[in-house]
């Protein structure tokens, strides 16, 4: 980067410059985001001492009891509206999946990019914006990290019609970890019909223990043997079978031990990263993994050995000398959805497999974060947890209170979940403003989430609604053909309707008809009622051009919102012959989406703290678009054009 290149020659020069010199007395910028963290739950552990580095953090700046962020509250738009101080009628980002855009050029109905891709963003992020003020960022783990091209190549365009925002190549490096993730994680059954065991001398192993007993295995690469491993399972004392050896050239010397040690809550038990192929039936995947080695029989005729996904960065980091870094610093890449969901009730107390996987991830992103800080070698760093979110998914319903599944036992369990979760984040937090005080350099931290929980018991299906009012057509299998239908509820999940007005190419809705299309499927959706409970669905149903200040809508979004009752879920999937609601199958399940002011637990937090942020002051409630316009006000960075938050003056140190 420009200014390490700089200290480096004044160095040669034999010039002597302080580390906060040559970064240009800018101060550091670390967004930290804790997918899925309602404000409640973050509020109860701080009140019970259980998060010892946010109350830290919060000592020395701005708590926000509650924030409120962007509709629909999922991860992919909630991330976004932070990162670019604005909601997705602005920046593009209208859900986890958006429709094809430009709509003009695409039927209603066709899938278009991730919104976790910055093919759709229409509106530069914080990072953007501050170096095109000299700012340099690393960008461990964000959404819309990719295409690179939109941050690093003029003239590009996306395929959603996303313009590029120029080269900002020699002052912003980004990592997609996501992109880079190989393979699925899995037990390897050692002694089954996959994974045989063979009783062997220890031929073609070198450096083995004298003495010992050994059967050996092989965890199959591709079909030319490329990324084999070798195993053997070892008795040193001729009997008894207590740890595994893993090995590509079958030196012992070198090899990965792995014992099979009770679970633990952290990731201590799991190997280096070891460069693996996987395969199954034809399909190959090669890439670094960990292994976790779980039990052990004593005879030695069985094992479970756990993997976790692969990950190979080239071409997924902008800056590839740093790959090796990375690797060094946190291993292999996992990322969330590392084991298939377990319900609470098969779970047990924690620990187990699922825990210590979870916390592997965790450690993959703050690991790299620190390692960066400590380099010092930029002014803007971003890095992420997908969780509480994914658990939160699994068993938020046992928590609250309203859920049907809720009692003391199941709450007692699932809170002693997020007090492992919240207790390994709080650590890495602790680790993260350390290694900022290291640094010698003023600092500030913005803590968030993207949005809150709620539990669900109840699926109501939009799209069997609009097919019984006669405003979707399916064809001759059941299958949506949005197409031909006037009204669509979209696959994106986003909570919106959409209008096949003349905005899409090959519409069937003309302007003309557009409002009193509006009104047949606002009283379709209202007037439809729950076959068991006899209640409404459906609660309201917003036109975006009389809610716009909430953000929905824009050149990427529905023509209508809607709002379902506490313990409802929407299903984007459905029409067939489902009812227009039934029973959620997720028996404590955990989710979001709806409208996040329509209850208090769909609220998020956050805490900014640091050098330029006023110490211990408590906000009861703000939106999560204001936290970059409050951030670039304190630190110095212009505010942009598109932004919809507010700078809040009184959150801002004095100088």
């Amino acid at each position: 980067m420009k200014r390490l290149l700089i200290a480096v020659l004044l160095a040669l020069l034999g010039l002597v410059v302080s580390p906060a010199a040559a970064q240009d007395e800018l101060p550091i910028v670390v967004y930290i985001s804790w997918d899925g963290s309602p404000g409640w739950v973050v509020e109860r552990l701080l009140e019970e001492d259980k998060l010892p580095n946010v109350q830290r953090l919060i000592d020395e700046g701005v708590w926000v009891r509650r924030t409120v962020g962007n509709w629909p509250s999922v991860t992919a738009a909630g991330h976004a509206a932070v990162f670019n101080g604005g909601y997705g009628n602005v920046n593009g980002v209208t859900g986890n999946g958006v429709h094809a855009a430009p709509f003009d050029q695409y039927t209603i109905g066709t899938r278009g990019a991730s919104g976790f891709s910055a093919a759709n963003l229409l509106s530069e992020p914080i990072w953007i914006t501050a170096a095109r003020q000299g700012w340099e960022s690393v960008l461990v783990s964000v959404t819309q990290s990719s295409p690179f091209e939109i941050y690093t190549e003029d003239g590009f365009v996306s395929q959603q019609g996303a313009e590029s925002f120029g080269d900002f190549s020699e002052n912003v490096i980004v990592a997609d970890p996501y992109a880079a993730r190989r393979g699925a994680p899995a037990p390897i059954e050692g002694g089954s019909e996959t994974t045989p065991l063979v009783e062997t001398d220890g031929e073609g192993w070198t450096n083995l223990p004298e003495g010992a007993a050994f059967r050996a295995f092989t965890i199959d690469g591709s079909s030319d043997s490329t990324g084999a491993l070798q195993g053997l399972i070892v008795a040193l004392d001729g009997a008894s079978f207590d740890h595994i050896a893993l090995s590509a050239d079958g030196d012992y010397a070198n090899a990965i031990i792995l014992s099979a040690t009770p679970f633990t809550n952290n990731s201590s038990n799991f190997s280096a990263p070891v460069m693996t192929t996987f395969c199954a039936e034809d399909d190959c995947t090669t890439g670094y993994t960990h292994f976790r080695l779980t039990e052990l029989a004593d005879d030695g005729s069985s094992f479970t050995l756990w993997h976790t996904f692969q990950s190979d960065f080239t071409g997924f980091l902008t800056d590839e000398t740093r790959i090796e870094d990375y690797l060094r610093d946190g291993g292999a890449f996992t990322g969330n959805g590392a084991t298939p969901p377990m319900p609470l009730t098969e779970l047990g107390a924690l620990p187990n497999i699922y825990g210590e996987i979870a916390l592997q991830v965790n450690d993959w992103f703050f690991n790299n974060l620190v390692a960066e800080i400590e380099r010092n070698e930029a002014d803007f760093y971003a890095s992420y947890s997908p969780y509480p979110d994914e658990w939160h998914h699994y068993y938020y319903g046992f928590m609250d209170e309203a859920s049907p599944v809720y009692n003391e036992e199941n709450a007692a369990l699932a809170w002693s979940y997020d007090e492992v979760m919240y207790g390994n984040l709080d650590m890495h937090l602790g680790r993260v403003i350390d290694a900022l005080e290291a640094t010698g350099r003023d600092w500030n931290i913005v803590l968030f989430t993207d949005h809150g929980f709620q539990s669900s018991w109840r699926t109501v299906y939009p799209n069997r609604i609009l097919a019984e009012a006669g405003l979707l057509v399916t064809n001759a299998e059941g299958v949506i053909d949005p197409a031909n239908s006037v009204a669509y509820y979209g696959g994106e999940n986003t909570g919106g309707i959409f209008i096949n007005s003349e905005r899409f190419m090959g519409s069937i809705v003309t302007d003309a008809e557009y409002d009193d299309v509006v009104t047949q499927v606002t009283e379709a959706l209202t007037s439809a009622v729950d076959p068991e409970t006899g209640e409404p669905v459906i609660t309201a149903v917003h036109r975006v051009d009389e809610m716009g200040d909430e953000g929905i809508g824009g050149p990427h979004g529905a023509d209508l919102y809607i709002e379902i009752p506490n313990g409802y879920y929407w299903s984007a999937n459905a029409v067939g012959t489902e009812p227009i609601a039934d029973a959620n199958p997720n028996v404590g399940a955990g989710v979001h989406g709806p409208r996040p002011m329509s209850q208090d637990q769909l609220l998020g937090f956050a805490v900014m703290g640091g050098t330029q942020i006023v110490d211990g002051v408590i906000v009861d409630q703000a939106l999560s678009i204001d936290l970059t316009p409050t951030l670039a006000l304190a630190v110095g960075i212009e505010s942009a054009d598109h932004w919809q938050g507010t700078a809040y003056n009184d959150w801002v140190a004095a100088e």
